[in-house]
């Protein structure tokens, strides 16, 4: 049976489905369907089609979900599933040098960004992080706090890092809840991310050495029968 090879780049290039899911959904391999890939050059008409979707559109909603500027889509090697994750990640960092630059003072294209990170990580299985965030968005992990704490560009990037710092805490506590990762490491993270910290709640009460007095008469008996007061000699 022929494969429908005109079909399936129209639907890699008219969505933002990745390689994987669209493989399978064809049932072709993965390096068959990237070569295509890079053969055709879909990954460009991907960006443009998108581009031009979201010129046409007037919907406001409709802008806010499709990729627009800003927006990136990074393929990663299909031969990195047969590595191991530690030589997977490294082949995934040094991909990350190839993200292209954007403006990152119009806060629509700082938030496609945001976006097409979550997409990407989502779509190749990439544990999503600060400091991954940060070099998708190509600024240093400093400029990425100073953002979300508001002491720079508050007023249109704050809120966006804000959303996309909560989003990477949910998914570490919820891949720690469901044993994606160790314990210990899912605490180390949490502490160094996120700032959590042991805490143990401790109760002081006071204790009155003469015990519990109703009254200052009872008070003044309890001293005279303790207290011993020393006659000076002459």
């Amino acid at each position: 049976m022929a494969i429908p090879w005109e079909e399936i780049k129209k639907e890699y290039i008219t969505t933002t489905i990745g390689q994987r899911p669209l493989a399978e959904k064809y049932g072709i391999s993965v390096p068959s369907l990237n070569s295509h890939s890079k053969a055709g050059n879909w990954v460009q008409l991907r960006q443009e089609y998108m581009q031009k979707k979201l010129e046409e559109s007037q919907d406001k909603s409709e802008v806010e979900i499709m990729p627009g500027d800003g927006w990136f889509s990074l393929e990663l090697d299909p031969d990195l599933d047969k590595l191991k994750p530690q030589q997977r990640y490294r082949r995934y960092k040094n991909l990350l040098k190839n993200i292209p630059p954007y403006d990152q003072d119009d806060p629509s294209q700082v938030k496609n960004r945001i976006n097409s990170y979550f997409h990407f990580c989502n779509e190749n299985d990439i544990a999503i992080s600060p400091a991954d965030l940060a070099k998708w968005l190509k600024i240093s992990s400093g400029t990425l706090r100073r953002w979300r704490n508001g002491e720079y560009r508050s007023s249109t990037h704050q809120k966006l890092i804000e959303d996309a710092w909560d989003s990477i805490e949910g998914d570490l506590v919820n891949s720690l809840r469901t044993g994606a990762i160790s314990p210990p490491s899912g605490i180390f993270l949490l502490k160094n991310w996120f700032n959590y910290k042991d805490v143990q709640d401790l109760v002081v009460a006071p204790k009155n050495p003469l015990g519990e007095l109703q009254n200052l008469e009872e008070l003044r008996k309890r001293i005279e029968g303790t207290v011993i007061i020393e006659e000076e000699k002459e």
